[in-house]
């Protein structure tokens, strides 16, 4: 009997399944913490990462672009900037350090260290209460000469919202042009590093104020002007390529794209363009006086925002708005960037002879890109279809090759995040590692 008893104990397993089963809750809370852990850790060192490029960035910037002072000031900026992005960093579970900048201009590098702590919730129960994090960005630029012709739409769509929000569309654009200028012009010119940048304000027409007797031949009596008198798809100088239309040529709409072929769609606007100058403060006041009217003949602008930085055009410009040549953007380590930026929140629709508006400006593009020009574009508010899709593909079609080069702005958020993108393309600052 004793035997038996011994025999069905032994056999008996009804108890060892929940002892197995304790033992498996056990190892599976196990695994939950340290997945909760480990995920805490991952998204506080990502967001430590964010935090030294963004602050690399900036002080990238400040030290490109700044004077004698300029490491102390990059210094600064670092902090700062690591400071207002990390209000992020206790959502993400750690603490905001203040990190360490190492700005060097002799080297052309920012380097930017910061260290964050995380606590721990599972792993504190084996004596790890948390763990430090250690990030470090560096930042490289290449201090050249640049060049910028920004070919800017002030039609009268520009006096409507943008669909993703924030200010009318031309008081958005006078936001973000001014952080843009601010970006990439030094406070104070530096004969070392020169940035230039010219403005050419189009709609139906691009007035050139005092330059308009040298562009039309003494024949325009408002200031602006339309296309060449001879169909042309260069940057050759009026001399050279021929003179720019009036309106007493009696300008007529050929455009098709939305209807009013033959109408009088001719507009004079109010702003004059400014040619290439590194005075901020000049630059943001021209664009803060913009004012919109008039329909969109976007192959001007593109026209005009490649004669800003043509060297064919430096005696028309003339003093300190002369171009450099085109021969010191090319080599393995050229030492100037040439570039013309477009931002239109229409379609291309007014064009007076030879051709569409919208082909017009791709053969402009096609060539100026066959120069060494970089070229980019930011589609202000279109749309995803109808003609809005087309001019959106005309833009990317005449921007550079590249995402970096092509911007969809529907809000004015985004056109400043565009122009800031474009800012850090053609300061060459780039995080290294």
């Amino acid at each position: 009997m004793y035997g038996f008893w011994v025999r069905d104990f032994r056999q008996d397993e009804r108890g060892g399944v929940a002892i197995m089963f304790g033992l498996i809750v056990i190892v599976l809370a196990m695994f939950s913490g340290l997945a909760i852990d480990y995920s805490r850790l991952i998204l506080a060192k990502r967001t430590l990462q964010d935090c030294a490029d963004a602050a690399a960035l900036a002080a990238g910037r400040t030290l490109v672009n700044g004077s004698s002072s300029a490491e102390a000031d990059a210094i600064i900026v670092g902090k700062a900037y690591f400071a207002d992005n990390g209000r992020q960093l206790s959502k993400a579970g750690t603490d905001a350090p203040i990190p360490d900048v190492f700005p060097d201009k002799n080297t052309n590098t920012v380097v930017v260290q910061a260290q964050g702590t995380v606590p721990l919730t599972f792993m504190a129960l084996g004596g790890y209460s948390s763990i430090t994090i250690p990030v470090s960005s560096t930042v490289t630029f290449d201090n050249k000469d640049i060049e910028v012709g920004m070919a800017l739409d002030i039609t009268g769509s520009m006096d409507q919202y943008p669909p993703g929000g924030g200010p009318k569309k031309i008081d958005g654009l006078k936001i973000a042009f001014k952080k843009f200028v601010e970006t990439l012009v030094p406070s104070t010119p530096q004969a070392t590093h020169l940035v230039r940048v010219g403005v050419a304000p189009f709609s139906a027409s691009v007035n050139l104020g005092a330059y308009a007797k040298d562009a039309s031949n003494s024949l325009s009596k408002d200031g602006c002007v339309t296309e060449r008198s001879v169909a042309s798809y260069d940057d050759k100088s009026p001399v050279n390529g021929g003179y720019f239309d009036v309106a007493a040529d009696g300008v007529k709409n050929i455009d098709p794209t939305e209807g009013g072929v033959g109408s009088a769609r001719y507009f004079c606007p109010g702003p004059t363009i400014m040619p290439l100058t590194s005075d901020r403060q000049s630059l943001i006041d021209a664009v803060n006086n913009f004012s919109p009217g008039g329909y969109t003949a976007g192959h001007l602008g593109v026209q005009w925002g490649w004669n800003l930085i043509s060297p064919d055009f430096g005696s028309f410009w003339g003093g300190t708005s002369q171009p450099a040549s085109y021969s010191l953007t090319l080599g393995s380590k050229p030492k100037l960037l040439k570039a013309m930026i477009l931002m239109t929140d229409g379609i291309f629709n007014t064009a007076y002879h030879d051709d569409i508006a919208r082909k017009q400006a791709l053969a402009m593009c096609t060539a100026m890109k066959n120069k060494g020009v970089l070229v980019f574009t930011i589609g202000f508010g279109l749309a995803n279809t109808g003609l809005e899709a087309v001019a959106k593909q005309t833009l990317r079609d005449c921007a550079t090759l590249g995402p970096q080069f092509f911007a969809d702005a529907s809000s004015t958020n985004d056109l400043d995040a565009a122009l800031q993108q474009f800012a850090t393309v053609l300061g060459k600052l780039r995080i290294s590692q």
